[in-house]
């Protein structure tokens, strides 16, 4: 209790550790949105425009990302975190679960994320599963090229919004801040994106150094 006590207000800086193209130019600019005066808990995220420099196009390997959408843009959770630990370690399993379901593409997690969302969300399990709903349905009809029928499903979604769902659920002050290098959020966690990193590597590191 003493070492809480005393530690309690400190933050730290989490990221993983497979992401080679995370740059300084992009922690700084993270660091530099970490506003921890206000807040306890920030993410980074990275918008489906910045994303798109590393995708597949003619002629060129890419990786292609989901995004969750919203009326504010595109987005996906990249891996820069930062938090008061002691603050946060409390709902560390609702954190590592969102981790572990981000890949919407398959079914399964879509399951999964909704029953640990009703366990979970004690309290606004109605507006979660809203939101959450939304944003299948988002993705689904812009998959399909319904992008202005996507527009209309994800017009309710604001990312201030989605900042105080996310803080209610933590039980903490939390935001979400927009870092626009896009290293952040290319991480490599199957084979078939390692032999397309192994390929673009030099290229994509080019195209970071570049940006402003």
């Amino acid at each position: 209790d003493e070492i809480i006590a005393k530690y309690k207000e400190k933050y730290v800086l989490v990221l993983s550790g497979d992401v080679p193209l995370l740059s300084t130019k992009e922690l700084e600019e993270f660091l530099s949105l970490c506003d921890m005066e206000n807040y306890d808990y920030i993410v980074g995220i990275t918008s489906e425009d910045t994303l798109k420099l590393f995708g597949p196009r003619k002629g060129r390997p890419g990786i292609k990302m989901a995004t969750f959408h919203t009326r504010d843009g595109n987005f996906r959770q990249n891996n820069l975190h930062m938090a008061r630990p002691f603050l946060v370690i409390k709902k560390i399993d609702l954190v590592l679960k969102v981790y572990e379901y981000r890949y919407q593409k398959k079914f399964i997690n879509i399951v999964r994320a909704v029953l640990e969302m009703r366990t979970v969300a004690k309290g606004f399990v109605a507006k979660t599963l809203s939101f959450y709903a939304l944003f299948q349905i988002s993705s689904g009809l812009s998959m399909i090229g319904l992008n202005f029928i996507s527009r209309i499903t994800r017009y309710p979604i604001t990312m201030p919004k989605l900042n105080t769902l996310l803080s209610n659920l933590l039980n903490l002050r939390a935001k979400a801040v927009v870092t626009t290098y896009g290293g952040a959020a290319l991480d490599i966690d199957n084979e078939k994106d390692f032999l397309t990193f192994s390929v673009m590597y030099k290229d994509w590191l080019n195209l970071i150094d570049q940006k402003k």
